[in-house]
């Protein structure tokens, strides 16, 4: 049990991380259980030396649990933090004395912001080694085993070294080596989107017609690569990714946008009419008109639209995301990119050989022409265990209509 690894790669507030607490507990219950009733010689001497050095063997379990096998990623950073603060509220709801209670673990790198759809599954250690702009710097190998050393220490430093450990240098080291290989890598990433053909589109203003004119095209700089916050999945965790071959089990529940401005969604932040969501198409181009005519208004309305452009390149030219599109009839299908759709192949290359993903995803995984490829993937690379589709009758989800249609999809 401690050494298997669960992954919730859009982690939101920690739902399916807590699901995955609470199963893990009843299964070390029942290890207890028999421990108590003497069913394993082995079991009874692990049971003892727990109750020998903690004062609660369900507040400890817990606390492992968290440490060793919760790993979670959100592109929103306050949304990492309430994930980490349900798993502690998880911990100590079940302890009854205060005295019980032992210090709280570190999971700072456990639960991490980062965009996860964007970033290096495999890290090159002679393009990271020749990238580095000070030739006394550590060379990659030596950075990852130091950070992994530092973040053991970090993880396990109140129940090894008691409350007394200075966490935060450790944290803040952590933390500054962390940030100067990301500094390396995302620039290895600039060099993929240079390489993919990738160009930056910059919206422009159209005086004349009052509207959005013709982009204009630039090469992909490092600011625009460290404003997508990319996720380096084969140096954060290189343990689990490269030695390991990736993570035990994958749970998630994505976004289910499509990739591309949202008009209504954007201009609701400036104006409450439009916020109401009860416009027809030319009262929503009036009042849009209205709002451009704002400079402050305009001028995040263009940055806006500028962040797409690129990235929708990237995410159709990655060889990572080849089985968005898929080719019906002898031509190329697959239209909007959708966000539900990445993950789903993210999940793939980011679970081992072997190991297990549900994740839940609208009914067009199996309905949509565009999916196809993605189709093609889960039947012919994986082994599915359970393809389960369900209307929203009961309102399982709130605020979603009940005739949506969900499904649980579930493969090794």
């Amino acid at each position: 049990l401690p050494s298997i690894t669960i992954l919730d790669p859009a982690g939101g507030s920690g739902a399916c991380l807590v699901a995955a607490l609470t199963i893990f507990i009843h299964m070390s219950s029942a290890l207890v259980g028999r421990a108590e009733l003497g069913a394993s010689n082995e079991l009874h001497t692990w049971l003892r030396r727990i109750q020998k050095d903690h004062p609660s063997v369900g507040y400890y379990i817990k606390r492992r649990i968290v440490t060793d096998n919760l790993h979670g990623v959100d592109i929103m950073e306050e949304a990492c933090e309430i994930a980490k603060l349900r798993l502690f509220l998880a911990m100590v709801s079940s302890v009854r004395r205060v005295q019980d209670l032992e210090p709280l673990p570190n999971i700072d790198f456990n639960i991490l912001p980062g965009n996860s759809l964007v970033g290096l599954m495999r890290v090159d250690e002679l393009e990271f080694n020749s990238k580095q702009d000070d030739l006394f710097k550590p060379r990659y190998r030596d950075l990852v085993a130091e950070k992994n050393r530092h973040l053991d220490a970090y993880r396990h430093a109140a129940e090894a070294l008691g409350r007394d450990v200075n966490l935060r240098v450790l944290r803040d080291r952590i933390d500054a080596e962390m940030q100067h290989a990301t500094g390396v890598m995302n620039e290895l990433l600039r060099d993929q989107f240079d390489a993919l053909g990738v160009r930056y589109e910059e919206a422009q203003w159209d005086a004349k017609t009052r509207d959005l004119g013709k982009a204009k095209k630039r090469k992909v700089t490092r600011n625009d690569i460290d404003a997508q916050n990319p996720f380096h999945w084969g140096y954060v965790f290189d343990d689990i990714v490269h030695r390991r071959g990736g993570f035990d089990i994958i749970l998630a529940n994505p976004p289910w946008e499509v990739f591309k401005p949202q008009a209504k969604e954007f201009f609701a932040e400036y104006s409450a009419v439009v916020s109401k969501n009860k416009m027809t198409i030319k009262e929503f181009d009036k009042e849009r008109g209205k709002l451009l005519q704002k400079p402050d208004v305009r001028d995040a309305w263009l940055a806006y639209e500028s962040r797409f452009p690129h990235m929708n390149q990237f995410f159709r030219a990655a060889p990572e995301y080849q089985k968005q599109f898929a080719v019906v009839d002898g031509r190329k299908v697959g239209s909007d990119l959708n966000l539900y759709k990445l993950f789903v192949e993210r999940c793939y290359h980011l679970v081992r050989p072997g190991g297990h993903c549900g994740i839940v995803v609208p009914s067009g995984i199996y309905t949509d022409l565009g999916a196809k490829g993605l189709r093609e993937l889960l039947f012919e690379q994986t082994r599915i265990e359970g393809l389960f589709c369900f209307e929203n009758r009961k309102e399982i989800f709130e605020g979603v209509h009940r005739s949506f249609k969900f499904v649980v999809l579930t493969f090794e």
